[in-house]
This record gives structure tokens, sequence and C-alpha cells, in this order.
């Protein structure tokens, strides 16, 4: 746990490199914890974190349930391809998606 609460941290710093967000990205999801992946979802952080956290949020269905309302807040993003992560995350969940997440669901347009 100490260890992903440091790679979390690398989250807030925006002078990271790109590469090195998307490593601790990775780690944290390997370390089965993916609570700390959630600042790596954050509007301020670049396209490419943000879709790789959601992909590696996506494979822990549990926690991607606890975190509805972000995957709900995901399917709204401007770039596709984070919507898309987001719609696969919400597909890991399945039968046991809040309703509110179905209905952001069946919301999407193209």
């Amino acid at each position: 746990e100490a260890v992903a609460a440091k790679l979390a941290g690398l989250a807030a710093e925006k002078q990271v490199p790109e590469d090195v967000q998307l490593a601790a990205v990775s780690t944290i999801s390997r370390l089965g914890q993916a609570n700390s992946l959630l600042g790596f979802l954050a509007k301020e952080q670049r396209t490419t974190v943000v879709k790789a956290a959601t992909v590696e949020l996506s494979r822990h269905p549990e926690v991607c349930q606890q975190q509805a309302d972000l995957l709900a807040q995901l399917l709204g993003h401007s770039d596709p391809s984070i919507r898309l992560a987001a719609i696969h995350a919400c597909g890991e969940v399945g039968s046991k998606s809040p309703e509110h997440l179905i209905r952001a669901l069946g919301g999407l347009r193209r």
C-alpha cells in the first residue's frame, strides 16, 4: 500500500513525464491498489494517462462498482478513447451496475 500511495502521488505532479505516469498507473493496478488510480483520472491529466488509468480500473470490477459516479463522468469525456474505456469498465461491473450508471450508458450518443 505504501508503494501504491507513493506512485499515486505522481498524479499530482505536473512535471512528471508521461511515460513515468503511465508506468505508475500500470504498477498500481498490478499491486491490486486500484483505488490509488483515482488521481490519474482527474480532468487536468493527460488524455493518455486518463485512458490508461480507466483501462486499468476496468481490471478491478469491485472498484468500478464503488466508483460508479466517476465512471459516469468519464462516459461524458470529450475524448472518444476515454469514453470507450469507460464503457468497457462499466461492462466489467455488469449486472451490479448502479441504476444511474446504466442510465448514463443509455444516454450515450454518437
